[in-house]
């Protein structure tokens, strides 16, 4: 996780750009694990919190809507 970059509240436009409407949607029980990304990720939060720790990093992220 080396960079996050957050878009609030993003255009039709926007969403129609990243191709949102295609994607799947992930739903999870409050939980905890592992996860490494090798390459960039791009997620669409409808709901829910999210804390991110770049393990070895020193830096975490909370992100609620």
């Amino acid at each position: 996780m080396s960079k996050i970059t957050i878009e609030h509240n993003p255009s039709e436009e926007r969403l129609k750009q990243l191709g949102v409407s295609g994607w799947e949607i992930w739903e999870k029980e409050v939980s905890k694990f592992p996860i490494d990304f090798d390459e960039t990720e791009c997620a669409y939060i409808l709901e829910g919190e999210i804390f991110g720790n770049a393990s070895g990093r020193g830096a975490s992220t909370n992100f609620t809507w």
